[in-house]
């Protein structure tokens, strides 16, 4: 998370500040068509409940950790007054839910509350697959018998701020859920497949730069 933010500072400092001409225009990031890259960082929570012969969810998916996202997309700009819609494709990677990794694809629409200011909310959803290299792995609390593979889907309401003109920063709220498709073998040796779903809630901040 400091390098996140520690390469957020830096990016802004490199590019020049929004005068009140440019916001009034409509030049700042999103509210203009264009491509974006996008760094950003989602930190999760969730119950972790007993499911099955005492082991919990933490057992079967490993710990919440944070979600670190790669994005590139673009951003249409609608004939409505500081009114458009963000679409992108990516990457993602969470160390602590053993090393899951995945793709996404998201679209969130955005619309600024003051003319004035260059801040404005978002709405969005997205959705990823990944899987998690577990196979044979003998660390763990439970003998997978595969890799475990990851459905999820997010709902997204917050904030972005855009204080130059190819940058953007966002604060959000996000509600995730998680399928994960489980095979492992019991104290028997017999192969067993669960699936476990997760539920939870946490916070993004994120970094955009707009190319």
């Amino acid at each position: 998370m400091r390098i996140l933010v520690g390469a957020a500072v830096a990016l802004a400092l490199s590019f020049s500040t929004l005068s009140a001409n440019d916001i009034e225009n409509n030049v700042t990031e999103y509210e203009n068509e264009g491509f974006y890259l996008g760094f950003h960082a989602v930190r999760t929570s969730f119950d972790n409940k007993t499911v099955k012969n005492g082991l919990t969810i933490e057992n079967f998916i490993g710990k919440n950790g944070i979600f670190y996202e790669l994005q590139i997309g673009g951003y249409i700009p609608t004939t409505s007054d500081h009114f458009g819609a963000k679409y992108y494709a990516g990457i993602y990677y969470n160390p602590d839910r053993f090393d899951e990794s995945g793709v996404l694809l998201g679209l969130e629409l955005s619309q600024r509350i003051i003319k004035s200011i260059p801040l404005s909310i978002q709405l969005g959803i997205k959705g990823g697959y990944g899987y998690q290299n577990v196979k044979n792995d003998t660390s763990k609390n439970i003998r997978f018998a595969d890799n475990t593979i990851v459905y999820n889907l997010q709902g997204i309401a917050g904030l972005a701020l855009s204080p130059a003109k190819n940058l953007s920063f966002d604060l959000s709220y996000v509600y995730r859920y998680n399928h994960y498709e489980v095979t492992y073998t019991d104290s028997a040796n017999v192969k067993n497949e669960d699936f476990i779903k997760d539920r939870g809630h946490g916070i993004k901040l994120g970094v955009d730069i707009r190319f």
